[in-house]
């Protein structure tokens, strides 16, 4: 799965860019936050879990930027 993070409008630059320096393992050259699963053996499982990964990240993120 991939997250375009320079195109994450509704993100503020501050949370853009925080991304983009904490995950920087993860970001390609497009500025994409990557993120894989091989959890579950079907297709449809393996982008849920990609997409609770993707959730958990940015919850993490957000709740450090304002506590």
């Amino acid at each position: 799965m991939r997250f375009n993070v320079k195109n994450a409008y509704w993100l503020n630059d501050r949370i853009r860019d925080k991304i983009l320096q904490t995950e920087k393992n993860r970001i390609n050259k497009d500025r994409e936050l990557v993120i894989s699963s091989t959890k579950t053996r079907t297709q449809k499982g393996s982008i849920e879990d990609a997409l609770t990964k993707l959730q958990v990240a940015l919850k993490k993120l957000l709740y450090n930027c304002f506590y």
